[in-house]
């Protein structure tokens, strides 16, 4: 994997974002916004806001068992006290370590706080963020957070160019701004062939969407597929095309891969879709 920044090697001033370029291995290069500690210091918040609200909201419905309990008397009230105490401590654990994981996993390195902030962590080496990466990350949060009181995380991340904590080491990763979805007429740089099957073809509704980071990808392959050499690039093309039907749960397209992956962003732009 090879990286490479668009801005000046020089350090810009703080929270001033650069922006990073990463090459796969399919030798598709991605440019990301790298998120400012602002932003993900206030995603933190978010996420630490959502995550007392949950405890409060547990704490409360044990604090109704156990009367309910003593009221009607079930159990010994020491017992239970004991044993409402522990369940609380175990829900709590739960909460706190794997909050993130759950979210990061399932949404694509992202949680409600960054959302909301429009951040995104990646693996630093242009592959999909996996498993082993998020808990790397999430688990660091014992050192660079809990043991140094964010101490660790803020010397980490002034001292690395991309704001990388220890977690973001740990686990090669990186948080980076999400680029909205734009129109397909302002972000793909070629036209359509007005003869082709697609620009005949009625378009279908879509059963399940790309994430926006798909998307992203999809794009960025789009505008750049015709440097690639053959036969790379056909080979890349039909792995695309199939990867994505298969994710969007598309029936077999009948079209060519290119106007195949062209009609699928266009779908997701312009078209309908049945969620």
């Amino acid at each position: 994997m090879k990286r490479s920044s668009q801005a000046q090697a020089a350090r810009k001033p703080f929270l001033k974002s650069d922006y990073i370029t990463l090459e796969t291995a399919d030798k598709i290069k991605l440019s990301y916004q790298i998120g400012n500690p602002l932003l993900r210091l206030a995603a933190f918040f978010i996420d630490f806001t959502i995550l007392l609200l949950l405890v409060i909201f547990i704490n409360d419905v044990i604090a109704w068992l156990g009367f309910i309990s003593v009221t009607v008397q079930i159990m010994d009230a020491e017992y239970l006290s004991a044993l409402l105490s522990a369940f609380y401590y175990f829900i709590f654990f739960i909460l706190r370590w794997f909050y993130y994981l759950f979210f990061e996993y399932l949404l694509d390195g992202r949680t409600p706080g960054k959302i909301i902030c429009r951040l995104r962590t990646i693996h630093a080496q242009g592959k999909f963020l996996d498993l082993p990466s998020i808990m790397l990350r999430n688990f660091a949060r014992l050192v660079d957070q809990d043991l140094t009181f964010f101490l660790g995380a803020a010397i980490s991340m002034l001292a690395t160019r991309e704001y990388r904590r220890l977690g973001d080491l740990l686990g090669n990763t990186l948080v980076v701004r999400e680029e909205p979805l734009k129109e397909l007429t302002k972000t793909i740089q070629f036209e359509l062939n007005q003869k082709s099957s697609f620009a005949n073809t009625e378009p279908q509704l879509l059963l399940k969407r790309l994430s926006e980071y798909d998307l992203y990808v999809l794009r960025q392959f789009l505008n750049t597929y015709q440097l690639i050499p053959e036969p790379r690039r056909s080979e890349l093309m039909v792995s695309l095309a199939k990867t994505i039907q298969q994710k969007i749960m598309d029936s077999p397209p009948s079209l060519d891969p290119i106007n195949y992956l062209i009609s699928v962003y266009e779908r997701h732009c312009h078209g309908p879709a049945l969620r």
